[in-house]
């Protein structure tokens, strides 16, 4: 590239930024990006419909977020209440991940709750799933089977800051989508288990009913009803909304009562 410097002098191999022509990016189009990137992240993490592939992910989530740079982690850790996250949530979410479970990188809980600091602050719930349930799993006992299942070998031990996390997370509103199985599990955990248990119990029963109703632990029953209805095959899918009625699952009740009240699906038998 050649160049002029302001004497007229010619210089070659000089950067020259009047040559440089780039592209302008509004706001929306930076946000799409970012939302682009972060489900390509998601994709390779988890292997849909392409084969699991860490690096690819943690590529596509870096290019998601515009705030992984060193002071990005120090001031997430020392100044939180000053902390302003920016980038893509769902980005951020998926390189936390990658930092917590040491997929493909060296484990690193600091960057890693950073990351779901910066998601969470975005109104991600999944990231506030993940920061409650670091809080949630350091206080517990290196033999608990909850201790595995978090996945934490270190943290505040907070159960105060780890419930405030659940209850956001399964907050309702319109303009996000809320938790739906873990949070609850989790709050009801914390309910089991509080100092003023009898108070606590009725709603942590009612958690537990909730988790054990929504879980395909073995066969996705509701799911293949839901599919079944889809299609039209009200049979199939009367079926598994009973068998799912019949386990408490208030939803498939009320969508049982409901075929029910249409007449239509017991027929009476002609006999001639």
């Amino acid at each position: 590239m050649t160049t002029t410097s302001k004497k007229g002098e010619q210089k070659v191999g000089f950067y020259d930024p009047a040559k440089d022509v780039k592209q302008a990016m509004d706001d929306h189009f930076m946000m799409v990006a970012g939302l682009s990137a972060g489900f390509l992240g998601r994709m390779y993490l988890r292997g849909e419909g392409v084969r699991v592939d860490y690096s690819k992910a943690f590529l596509w989530f870096m290019r998601g977020s515009s705030q992984v740079r060193p002071s990005f982690f120090n001031v997430a850790r020392v100044c939180p209440h000053r902390f302003r996250a920016q980038g893509d949530r769902e980005s951020n979410n998926g390189l936390g991940i990658i930092f917590r479970d040491g997929l493909g990188v060296e484990p690193d809980l600091k960057k890693a709750n950073a990351l779901f600091l910066a998601a969470a602050q975005q109104d991600l719930a999944e990231a506030q799933v993940n920061l409650g349930k670091y809080h949630f799993g350091s206080s517990l006992p290196s033999s608990s089977p909850l201790r595995l299942l978090t996945r934490f070998v270190a943290g505040t031990g907070d159960y105060a800051l780890a419930t405030t996390y659940f209850e956001h997370a399964i907050r309702q509103d319109p303009n996000r989508v809320a938790d739906s199985f873990q949070a609850y599990y989790y709050l009801a955990e914390l309910g089991a288990h509080a100092v003023n248990r009898p108070d606590q119990c009725p709603s942590a029963v009612a958690f537990y009913k909730y988790v054990a109703e929504r879980g395909d632990w073995e066969h996705e029953v509701w799911w293949e009803a839901e599919r079944a209805l889809a299609r039209g095959d009200e049979k199939t899918a009367m079926l598994g909304y009973w068998i799912m009625a019949e386990r408490g699952y208030e939803v498939a009740q009320n969508n049982v009562a409901w075929i029910l009240d249409r007449g239509t699906f017991f027929r009476p038998v002609v006999v001639r």
